[in-house]
């Protein structure tokens, strides 16, 4: 045998002499309803749930068909925008999307006149202390922005 090769034989067997009993008794000891405390059933995964995790792995295919459809689009100004319609006049440069509903997404904030101005000094600019407030305030502003995503994230 090669010294160099370490075996966990050794120390995996006592761990499943003491926990396979303890699964066991689990198994079969009455709990306070008189039904065993945590029935074979209950150590298995469900097999809907197996069934569902394999079928998502799959590249390329949709299993369960929960999709919608959003729109691609630029404005005249040249923005992108991606919405569930499209005004009636830019339809036809417009590009159609199929997206998964299983995803989660997290929805910009509604209020979008409280982002960051680009007339405000940022990251790597000189910035003379006539401008330290509104720096502070955009900062103070950041913060509270990021905090109401990671709540929104949070009640996901």
């Amino acid at each position: 045998m090669d010294e160099s090769r370490i075996s966990y034989w050794p120390i995996i067997k006592p761990i499943l002499l003491i926990l396979l009993p303890i699964v066991l008794l689990l198994s079969i000891l009455p709990g306070p309803s008189g039904r065993p405390i945590m029935p074979l059933h209950d150590w298995l995964p469900d097999a809907r749930l197996v069934t569902d995790a394999l079928n998502q792995t799959r590249v390329g295919k949709q299993i369960t068909g929960k999709e919608t459809t959003i729109y691609k689009w630029q404005d005249e100004k040249g923005h992108w925008h991606f919405s569930e319609t499209v005004p009636e006049h830019l339809r036809a440069q417009s590009e159609t999307l199929t997206l998964s509903t299983e995803v989660n997404t997290i929805r910009p904030p509604e209020d979008l006149s409280r982002q960051p101005q680009s007339e405000t000094p940022g990251f790597m600019q000189n910035v003379g202390l006539s401008d330290l407030p509104k720096v502070l305030e955009s900062a103070l502003d950041a913060r509270e922005m990021m905090n109401e995503r990671a709540k929104a994230s949070e009640d996901l």
